[in-house]
């Protein structure tokens, strides 16, 4: 005969969320929880490059501008991360982690801020503006990798750990994209190399 406490065990693990495969949001409330000292650091970085993004409006200039094919790729390539963005805050509601609804709305706004600027500048203006923002944003996707690889209980209930390091390293090679155009655009175009 099967005991009722052994049968209501694995239940009473899914309602207080102490089973790795996580599967829903019933009593989970929204809080704000901090990551330590990667985290804060991650935070602080991605944050100042969404401030450079935000300041890329200063460069707007509604005359007749000229889309270089470096600046076209580089529209796409910032469009897809603009996307993977919104994946990113969709997540963050699932998690209902405040600090992180908060920011990936900040960098969200910065990306757009950034894509408005690249559409109505010139491409000579907004360079070092994509230059340090997706410099920064590389440094913010290394510090994420660190504190993926060094911490070990961190989970989240709708991705898994390794899912979190691909998506990191995917937009680490969208960011680095970026940046490796408009280098390109620096060292051939200009001729600074």
């Amino acid at each position: 005969m099967v005991n009722k406490k052994q049968l209501c065990l694995p239940c009473e693990k899914i309602k207080s969320y102490d089973i790795p495969g996580k599967i829903g949001l019933r009593d989970r409330k929204f809080r704000c929880e901090g990551y330590g000292p990667l985290g804060a650091l991650e935070g602080f970085i991605k944050a100042v490059a969404s401030i450079v993004a935000i300041a890329s409006i200063t460069q707007i200039d509604y005359d007749d501008n000229d889309y270089p094919g470096y600046l076209i790729a580089q529209l796409v390539f910032v469009g897809i991360l603009g996307v993977l963005r919104l994946f990113l805050i969709g997540h963050s509601f699932c998690e209902k982690e405040i600090r992180n609804i908060l920011f990936q709305h900040f960098v969200f706004g910065g990306i757009l801020l950034l894509f408005y600027s690249m559409l109505f500048s010139e491409y000579e203006d907004i360079g070092p503006f994509i230059f340090t923002w997706t410099f920064l944003m590389i440094l913010g996707e290394y510090v994420r990798l660190m504190f993926l690889f060094i911490v070990e209980d961190y989970q989240v209930i709708w991705l898994k750990k390794p899912l979190l390091f691909l998506i990191s390293i995917f937009l680490l090679i969208l960011y680095s994209i970026v940046l490796i155009i408009q280098s390109l655009y620096y060292f051939i175009d200009i001729g600074l190399g």
